[in-house]
């Protein structure tokens, strides 16, 4: 009698946690259903980066790119200075922040040398220097990714820069360099940039 017993009531409880975790896990599913169709649209896009994207094509460099609908497509002078530098496109969210994509034409420069090289090349501007890192754009073309701070030469205001680039052919580096103008702006919008830079395709 005292084992039928024990057995029942060891029964009953495993019966009862049964129960419970599916009700549980019921809860959780209709509650993320219901939130997921209760936000509104715009809070939606917001959350989840945005859904409405655009495509941006590059007949001569051969490349897509996608970008948020509320990001400008816009074209820029002075952008490059030197001979050598290839001003391609830029994308702008209003006057807070800017991702330039541009070409240097340096030929066929192993990617390790030249992140070397365009790193000594920031340090000796007078940049500030937060972090360096070799990675690739697109998951594709093998470059590096630099985090640093210049100054506008008339006010001496911060300017946040992320940079990267990647080895394009045998010809040079396709560099896209997201310019943060308002202190905010570089955590704010620099992870939509970093989408942008990731959804490179060659074409």
């Amino acid at each position: 009698m005292r084992y039928n017993k024990k057995n029942r009531v060891e029964h009953y409880i495993f019966s009862r946690i049964c129960v419970m975790l599916l009700l549980v896990t019921t809860i959780c599913y209709i509650t993320e259903e219901t939130l997921l169709h209760s936000f509104p649209k715009e809070v939606m896009a917001q959350r989840f980066g945005g859904s409405d994207y655009l495509t941006y094509r590059d007949f001569d460099y051969g490349f897509r790119l996608t970008y948020p609908s509320d990001w400008q497509r816009t074209s820029e002078t002075g952008i490059c200075a030197t001979r050598n530098c290839d001003y391609i496109v830029t994308f702008s969210v209003g006057p807070e922040a800017v991702l330039r994509v541009f070409f240097l034409n340096v030929g066929n420069i192993p990617y390790k040398t030249y992140n070397s090289q365009y790193y000594n090349g920031v340090n000796q501007q007078g940049a500030e220097i937060f972090g360096r890192q070799e990675t690739y754009i697109g998951g594709i073309l093998p470059g590096g990714n630099m985090l640093y701070i210049t100054r506008t030469s008339d006010t001496n205001e911060p300017i946040g820069i992320d940079e990267s680039w990647g080895k394009y052919g045998r010809l040079g580096y396709l560099h896209f360099k997201f310019v943060a103008f308002e202190p905010d702006a570089l955590t704010t919008y620099a992870p939509i940039a970093e989408r942008i830079i990731n959804s490179f395709r060659m074409e």
